[in-house]
């Protein structure tokens, strides 16, 4: 059993998925065995360098300095679980060749500064960017795994470098005008920011925030494609407006009748 992204879509492992699979498995199914294995499978496909790939096989895709960094935040996620020792005795090496590779990617401000643009459906650009100082989860939760390895000098290693990148965020990030940088742990102080609610309203209406997936994103972004393939029913129900199913459709079809992906056994998807 493996996390995939979309088991009518493909049958691979895309990291940046398993920041919200992993725990979704766990929770919903008590699982923890398929996130072994796509963690296990995305090691396996390390390159020399320490880059970790952005999709496992059969994809094989690499170049994503934030695919990268999921990997690696993956893992804590794993081991929280777990407490599965052996296991990460088995990829510490690895994982701190990957931790590593993009930590030496941190510039004169203390930021990450991405080279390795792929990222979803979208290409970032190259340089500073937030969603990259997801190295500050790495190296917070790293400092964790390398005491449970008990490395105590590099658990201290992580854990300075981790504070030096929440105030380098901070100091570089923060809009005191926007106010709207609010992440525990990461903001500053820590015990976190009080959002104003005219601007957590709008940001946060009905069900939920606005996704720039949904197909009103993808079209202000000039992805008609993606808008018009996000508005096709993939899954066995179709809903509308996210309240009642519409029209039931076989889970082996694509909506303009094609075959898809025949069944197979034992994957999971979140």
């Amino acid at each position: 059993m493996i996390l995939v992204d979309g088991a009518k879509r493909d049958r691979t492992v895309w990291p940046g998925d398993l920041g919200i699979e992993i725990p979704s498995a766990y929770a919903a199914f008590d699982d923890t065995e398929s996130a072994r294995n796509a963690l296990t499978t995305v090691y396996d496909h390390q390159r020399d360098t320490g880059e970790l790939p952005c999709s496992g096989p059969q994809l094989n895709k690499y170049g994503s300095d934030t695919y990268h960094l999921w990997n690696l935040a993956a893992t804590w996620d794993y081991y929280r679980y777990t407490g599965d020792t052996r296991w990460l005795s088995g990829v510490w090496d690895r994982y701190k060749k990957g931790v590593g590779l993009i930590a030496g990617k941190v510039d004169g401000k203390g930021l990450v500064s991405i080279t390795n643009t792929f990222d979803s459906v979208r290409i970032l650009a190259k340089g500073e960017n937030l969603i990259a100082n997801v190295l500050w989860r790495v190296l917070d939760t790293g400092s964790r795994l390398a005491k449970a390895q008990g490395d105590a000098a590099l658990a201290a290693t992580y854990a300075e470098r981790a504070e030096a990148l929440r105030k380098a965020v901070n100091a570089n990030f923060w809009d005191e005008t926007a106010r709207v940088q609010v992440l525990p742990g990461l903001d500053d102080p820590p015990a976190g920011r009080q959002l104003p609610r005219r601007l957590v309203r709008p940001r946060w209406p009905g069900a939920g925030p606005p996704h720039q997936r949904v197909p009103q994103g993808q079209l202000e972004r000039g992805h008609l494609h993606r808008a018009r393939e996000q508005g096709q029913p993939w899954g066995l129900l179709r809903f509308d407006g996210g309240q009642r199913p519409r029209r039931r459709r076989r889970p082996d079809r694509r909506p303009g009748g094609r075959g898809h992906h025949p069944p197979r056994p034992r994957v999971l998807s979140c």
